[in-house]
């Protein structure tokens, strides 16, 4: 029987904390026991993560930084969609994806009572890397919801 694979999108418009958090997670992935062929991958605009949202049938789960710009003009940053919007989308666009927010530890109460109202099934804190403990517990909501 092949091995199954599934995937959890991470959502940041900061290509290289994108780029580190995509690839601790991958490593955690190798290294731990990952019985469903758990990877990452990631997107660092709302509409590449919503066009692969879209596409992507193993995708299980999403990761939505809580602040998510874009450069605009004259180099200045523009907010793309409010973590909240994006929530709202992906769960009428899948609404059986497990959905985390990384927020900043200092904003985590103004954040947490919004988003938790929506769909969302945790947090991380952005400034935290434990990325073998971040992947052990997406690894055991992925192995809930299959069993």
């Amino acid at each position: 029987m092949a091995k199954p694979s599934s995937r959890i999108l991470v959502i940041n418009d900061e290509q290289l904390e994108l780029r580190e958090f995509v690839k601790g997670l991958n490593a955690a992935a190798r290294t731990l026991d990952n019985p469903l062929g758990i990877s990452f991958l990631g997107a660092t605009t709302v509409k590449e993560g919503l066009e692969i949202i879209e596409s992507d049938g193993n995708l299980q789960a999403v990761l939505v930084d809580d602040t998510l710009y874009k450069v605009g003009n004259n180099s200045k940053k523009t907010l793309q969609m409010s973590a909240l919007e994006l929530v709202q989308r992906i769960t009428r666009l899948r609404p059986e994806l497990d959905v985390y927010i990384v927020i900043a530890q200092e904003k985590e109460d103004d954040v947490v009572d919004a988003l938790f109202t929506e769909a969302v099934d945790g947090y991380f804190y952005r400034e935290e890397r434990d990325y073998r403990g971040i992947y052990r517990i997406l690894n055991a909501q992925i192995q809930e919801r299959a069993r």
